[in-house]
């Protein structure tokens, strides 16, 4: 009802959030600003009604809408109790949207946890001097080594000396340019049996677009 009418002209919700300022009207009999509505209004037992913007933080994202059956109800003790509940609504949705978008991201992380956890592939997360930080449990299947083992230490302990010394620095140069490396590494396990490995290696950007990891 409040919105706004076919002209064009911006009705009492509409107005609380463009302006960002509560609109009152105490007279829906004789304001022009309600005469789209004002049968309809006047019907339903309507005099007074305010419109109050509801924030997040300083965005304005919608409005509440408080009636009246009295004409010149909303005064000033009345304006201020629905500034009040306003601001009390806005606090609990907002905070209640955080608390969501929280449990949200929970949720993705344990999805991402729990895939890479069962993933069939190897990774491994170093830093970007290259000294491993995590490693999945497909990793010690493959390798033999434990995630003890291995945390701190560079990923050339799995060297067979099969891998020429050109070929890792051509690895660690794309990388360190922000590109993906893709390749095969005959390594070795802990108990000296050899395998091949096909491997893409990439870098891990963080919020300022600067690399931070490299994950394998």
């Amino acid at each position: 009802l409040s919105v706004g009418d076919p002209s064009g002209e911006p009705g009492l919700t509409a107005t609380a959030i463009l302006s960002n300022q509560e609109c009152v009207c105490n007279d829906f009999a004789n304001d022009p600003r309600v005469r789209p509505w004002r049968s309809l209004i006047l019907a339903k037992g309507f005099g007074s009604a305010i419109a109050l913007p509801l924030h997040q933080e300083s965005n304005v994202w919608g409005a509440l809408m408080l009636y009246a059956a009295e004409p010149g109800f909303f005064q000033e003790p009345e304006v201020e109790l629905a500034r009040e509940i306003a601001e009390d609504i806005s606090f609990a949705l907002y905070h209640l949207e955080l608390e969501t978008q929280r449990k949200l991201a929970e949720d993705q992380l344990r999805k991402l946890a729990r895939a890479v956890d069962q993933s069939p592939a190897t990774i491994v997360i170093t830093d970007r001097a290259g000294r491993i930080e995590f490693v999945n449990p497909k990793f010690t299947q493959t390798t033999g080594y434990l995630a003890e083992e291995v945390l701190g230490r560079n990923p050339r302990i799995l060297k067979s000396g099969e891998t020429s010394a050109a070929d890792y620095r051509e690895l660690w140069e794309t990388i360190a340019a922000g590109r993906e490396w893709r390749g095969e590494f005959h390594n070795r396990r802990k108990d000296g049996t050899l395998y091949w490995e096909r491997a893409s290696i990439s870098p891990i950007r963080g919020a300022d677009g600067e690399i931070t990891h490299f994950i394998a």
